[in-house]
């Protein structure tokens, strides 16, 4: 499949196919890609294929969005705090694994607590709203 259908694949059953392919081609916009990618994965490249990715978890009305260390390409930031901030603000939750400094000392990334995993499981580390 090309980029653009495993993006709407997930929310098609959910919304009218026009609206959604709107909503995915402004959060394309908003991450950085020219529109909604048509080719496959394998032509993309690699920070593109990260725009695409938080463009399907952030499409739609999600309750819970998971993210594994979406940050590697540092311009990613902007926007994705930008999809963070709207997401909570509509009532979902945001569990966001990383071994980054960019996020653990970032104080612009918001976090109701922050855990670290270590010898003893997961231990607080900062609580910040």
């Amino acid at each position: 499949m090309d980029v653009a259908t495993n993006i709407l694949l997930p929310q098609l059953h959910h919304t009218d196919p026009s609206e959604l392919r709107e909503r995915a081609i402004a959060l394309s916009c908003a991450f950085g890609l020219s529109g909604l990618p048509l080719v496959r994965p394998g032509e993309l490249a690699a920070s593109d294929l990260a725009r695409a990715a938080c463009v399907r978890a952030f499409l739609g009305d999600p309750a819970l969005v998971l993210l594994e260390s979406p940050v590697r390409f540092a311009n990613l930031m902007p926007p994705l705090l930008n999809a963070l901030a709207a997401a909570r603000d509509g009532g979902a939750a945001v569990v966001w694994f990383t071994r980054s400094d960019l996020v653990w000392r970032d104080s612009s990334v918001p976090a109701t607590v922050r855990l670290r995993l270590g010898e003893r499981g997961l231990v607080p580390t900062t609580r910040a709203a």
